[in-house]
């Protein structure tokens, strides 16, 4: 069998976007085909033995299911092309390089003050704390869903903790950003980046609750600056698709809060309190399945597959 692309996925609530996806996907004429846990040992067979290939590939499982990795270093030799290629996640998913990255570029971030595996914390200066400000927050420079995360942190025994059993990691010590009101909605926002078309979200970071924001909230708030700064992301960081969040201080100072999600939790809003607006995953879901079709147009007609020898002319 050979598709347009395979997506890999293992997360129970993903079901819904992927099942999106791949409906915009047969939209295009495109085949798609779905890879999870119960049958990606018969089809990783399958690949192995040349009866399937994929022209690319979306992956929402090899980060959390090492089973995975075999499966996706196969495609990758075979020519499959990526969403989101991962040479370029490794340094987009580091938050201190990204960091740098965003400061060098005038991209506003917040005060932050980088432990390197081997610094002591007993050589920050008091200067250096006075400036977080109190509380701080204490991040991994790796991985996401909060995990690691210290949000209220006051003193250096908090940092200290924090680095328990992870004094081989790098971490961010970060000032908290208060945000600005705009009506009666704190002005912190989520936006997505998919294929160079931006989707911004209110998101609440006490409330964790989405709402789209409208066009009219744009003009009247200013909101459209929110694309530009994604779009910056995306020019330093080369990824397809993730997510940023983004806050405004003084009611006119765009501050990313968090850079790069490359794994973006596509819940339901209809299904989860807590879940992204379904309007927005449908069409993050189009703009995905649009890309796929673009670059699947821009190979050469006679592209095949040649078994055990992946993409020839």
């Amino acid at each position: 069998m050979f598709v347009d692309i395979a997506v890999l996925w293992e997360w129970e609530f993903d079901e819904d976007f992927v099942r999106i996806f791949d409906r915009k996907c047969q939209q295009f004429g495109l085949q798609s085909y779905l890879v999870q846990p119960y049958n990606q040992p018969k089809v990783f067979e399958e690949l192995k033995l040349g009866e399937f290939n994929a022209r690319m590939l979306f992956d929402r499982a090899s980060d959390n299911q090492p089973a995975f990795e075999p499966f996706v270093k196969k495609l990758f030799s075979n020519g499959a092309i990526p969403l989101n290629h991962p040479d370029k996640l490794a340094g987009a998913l580091d938050k201190a390089v990204m960091h740098q990255k965003l400061a060098e570029n005038n991209v506003h971030v917040p005060y932050t003050i980088v432990l390197s595996p081997y610094r002591d914390w007993t050589k920050i200066k008091i200067g250096e704390l006075i400036r977080l400000g109190e509380p701080f927050i204490i991040k991994p420079a790796t991985g996401g869903g909060g995990v690691g995360v210290e949000a209220n942190a006051k003193t250096l025994f908090d940092i200290v903790k924090a680095r328990e059993g992870r004094s081989r990691e790098k971490f961010l010590l970060q000032e908290k950003v208060l945000p600005a009101r705009f009506g009666d909605r704190r002005a912190w926002f989520r936006t997505y980046y998919v294929c160079g078309e931006v989707l911004s979200c209110w998101w609440d970071d006490q409330t964790h609750i989405y709402f789209r924001v409208m066009p009219e909230e744009e003009k009247i708030y200013g909101l459209e600056r929110l694309k530009t700064v994604a779009r910056k992301i995306a020019e330093l960081s080369e990824i397809d698709f993730f997510s940023a969040e983004i806050a405004i201080v003084d009611r006119e100072t765009f501050v990313v809060v968090d850079y790069v999600n490359d794994q973006c939790d596509m819940r339901l809003k209809s299904r989860f309190e807590d879940g992204v607006p379904d309007d927005v995953v449908e069409e993050i879901a189009f703009y995905l399945a649009r890309e796929v079709q673009n670059r699947i147009s821009a190979l050469p007609r006679n592209l095949r597959i040649a078994e055990g020898e992946g993409f020839t002319l």
